[in-house]
C-alpha cells in the first residue's frame, strides 16, 4: 500500500506567488469552485473566475465559457492560472494561446498539471489516456513555450507547475 502526503494544496503556493506580484486584475481558469480567486479577493485584487460547468456555490463572479475561447477582452489580466484543467482540451495549446491573449504584457501565468510517473493516486479521477495525457507536468513547460516563446518561463519547486511571464 503506498501512502502520498500532501504538504500544501497548490492554491495556497499560486496565491502566495500572485501577492508578491500585486496584481489588480486576475483570471481563474478551469477554476471549479474558485480556490484561488478565494483567496486573493480579501486582498483587493480582482477575481473572475472561469470554467466550463461550474459548480454549485462557486466563486462569483464566475463566468461560464470554454476556454479555448474565452470571453475576455485581450490583454486585461495580470495573472492568469490554470490549475490541473488543460489536459481536458485534445489541444492544450489552444487553451495556453487564450490565457496568452488575455494576459497583459508583462504579466504572468501560472500552470499546473499531474505528473505521469509521480501521480498515480490521481488515476482515478482523470480521464482515461492510457500512460499520457494532452497535458501532462513533463511536458507543461514545452508547451507553454510554445504561446510564450520569448518569455522567462520556468518550472516551480513543485515540478508540475510552470510559470512565464509575458514579454512586456
Amino acid at each position: 500500500m503506498s501512502e502520498y502526503l500532501v504538504t500544501e494544496g497548490l492554491e495556497a503556493a499560486f496565491a502566495r506567488r500572485i501577492r508578491a506580484d500585486s496584481p489588480e486584475w486576475f483570471a481563474e481558469l478551469g477554476a471549479a469552485t474558485g480556490p484561488i480567486s478565494h483567496l486573493l479577493e480579501p486582498d483587493g485584487i480582482r477575481c473572475v473566475a472561469i470554467d466550463l460547468n461550474p459548480p454549485p456555490r462557486a466563486f462569483s463572479p464566475m463566468v461560464c465559457a470554454d476556454l479555448r475561447q474565452l470571453p475576455l477582452p485581450t490583454a486585461r489580466f495580470d495573472t492568469v492560472s490554470a490549475v490541473n484543467c488543460l489536459y481536458f482540451l485534445d489541444d492544450p495549446s489552444v487553451g495556453v494561446r487564450e490565457a496568452h491573449r488575455v494576459l497583459r504584457p508583462g504579466g504572468l501565468f501560472l500552470t499546473s498539471a499531474p505528473s505521469r510517473y509521480h501521480d498515480p493516486e490521481l488515476r482515478h479521477v482523470l480521464p482515461d489516456w492510457g500512460e499520457r495525457s494532452p497535458f501532462d507536468a513533463e511536458e507543461v513547460a514545452e508547451i507553454v513555450a510554445g504561446s510564450f516563446e520569448d518569455a522567462s518561463s520556468s518550472r516551480g519547486k513543485n515540478p508540475r507547475t510552470t510559470c512565464a511571464i509575458r514579454p512586456q
